[in-house]
């Protein structure tokens, strides 16, 4: 799967004609009638549907039962990780909804991790390993990185993309500590931590980039590439291509700048 699915050396961006699929109907605000595709998110993760509602994203959630826990990257890079991981998720998605009998769609899969000096560090497995991470990252500089991948469960057409952001963590104090690995709140999290959450609860905490590529969707691009490659929501197309965002649906690159 890895090796069909590899990012090109130049991450190129390729695009498809759009695929038509069974949607719902939706009051298109002017008395008409517009269509929109069935979207499913194939997370459990709570912040990741509140972010997509947050954008006006309407999004069913499917439990997976993925546990990507025990799988190792092996030769590939980190963007390719994410973006592989992510499309397990979908597929399985996929599978759910044929098992089911359930009406088709788009079924979206993300993956979040952290990288530190080039080691992948994904969710915590226990209290003592979400100590252990806090510990490594704090007065240090790290990335997050989130893979998407998106499939048709009807036509089977995919689209990928991963964004990077930079987090930089300060001094955290052993009581800050101790109150927060007692607390839970870091289970279920990539590096131990929620970017909103953390910010809130006062820790020294700055970044650069998308915010909800730290926690969970990278909604600049996301928003952007589900209006123009999917025709889901309203968001105009960017501007300027994308540096990690390919579509296998097709067989060159186009001059067309969607993410």
């Amino acid at each position: 799967m890895i090796a069909e699915d590899r990012l090109p050396q130049q991450s190129p961006q390729y695009q498809d004609k759009k695929t038509p699929h069974r949607s719902v109907q939706e009051d298109d605000g002017a008395g008409g009638i517009g269509k929109t595709p069935l979207l499913y998110l194939a997370s459990r993760s709570p912040r990741r549907r509140e972010l997509l509602a947050d954008a006006g994203i309407h999004a069913s959630t499917l439990d997976t039962g993925v546990d990507d826990g025990l799988l190792h990257p092996g030769d590939v890079t980190i963007e390719e990780w994410t973006i592989a991981l992510a499309y397990f998720k979908a597929r399985a998605g996929v599978l759910r909804l044929e098992m089911y009998n359930t009406a088709p769609g788009l079924v979206l899969g993300a993956d979040t991790v952290v990288e530190y000096q080039g080691q992948i560090i994904g969710q915590p497995r226990d209290a003592a390993h979400a100590r252990e991470i806090i510990g490594l990252l704090a007065q240090a500089d790290h990335d997050v990185l989130t893979g998407i991948a998106i499939v048709d469960s009807e036509t089977g057409d995919r689209t990928f993309l991963c964004d990077r952001a930079n987090v930089t963590v300060g001094r955290i104090s052993d009581a800050m500590v101790d109150e927060y690995i007692e607390s839970g709140d870091w289970r279920g999290k990539a590096g131990a931590y929620n970017l909103a959450d953390r910010i809130a609860e006062g820790w020294p905490i700055t970044f650069e980039g998308d915010p909800g590529t730290i926690m969970g969707l990278p909604m600049r691009r996301l928003t952007e590439h589900l209006a123009h490659r999917w025709g889901v929501g309203d968001c105009q197309p960017p501007e300027s291509a994308s540096d990690c965002a390919f579509d296998l649906n097709d067989e060159g690159p186009s001059q067309d700048p969607a993410s």
